[in-house]
């Protein structure tokens, strides 16, 4: 397919409220080959179809939506694999992501992570934690008692909670 748009680095689609879907997705991510950064803010309408789509974006750095509730583990997991330049993972209130997307430690260098009302207990942050030793910034609404103790352990880089 041709690259509509292979210089563009960031696009921001935060306003778009829930018009961006799967196969939006699939537009952007054969178009915009040199894609660092996507906002694409209230993003009820994408499923695991489309973070499979985004997990082509080999440049991929930033990436923040919310409110994907089709959203679960398999697409998280897929772009996670996939994308190993992924710094900052933006995905509150989906719902349907547990843990289970981040037990694959070797690959992940996140250093910015907002999980508040996902799927993620406070029993089950821990293994997210652990398995993203380069935190520096987390927003999360499951944080216990025993966390907030284990955190300057587990997360050494972490400025910003």
């Amino acid at each position: 397919s041709p690259r509509v748009m292979p210089k563009l680095q960031r696009l921001n689609l935060c306003n778009s409220w829930g018009c961006l879907t799967d196969s939006g997705a699939r537009l952007i991510s054969e178009g915009c080959s040199a894609l660092r950064n996507l906002d694409a803010g209230n993003s009820c309408c994408l499923s695991d179809v489309a973070f499979t789509y985004f997990s082509n974006c080999p440049r991929l750095e930033n990436l923040y939506v919310n409110q994907c509730f089709r959203l679960t583990d398999v697409g998280v997991d897929t772009l996670l694999s996939k994308c190993k330049k992924l710094a900052v993972l933006h995905i509150p209130e989906c719902r349907k992501v547990t843990h289970k997307s981040f037990l694959q430690s070797e690959r992940l260098r996140l250093t910015n992570i907002d999980v508040r009302d996902t799927g993620i207990s406070p029993e089950t942050l821990g293994t997210v934690v652990d398995n993203c030793y380069t935190l520096k910034k987390m927003w999360c609404s499951q944080l216990s008692a025993d966390d907030l103790r284990d955190l300057p352990t587990r997360c050494p880089s972490l400025t910003e909670l």
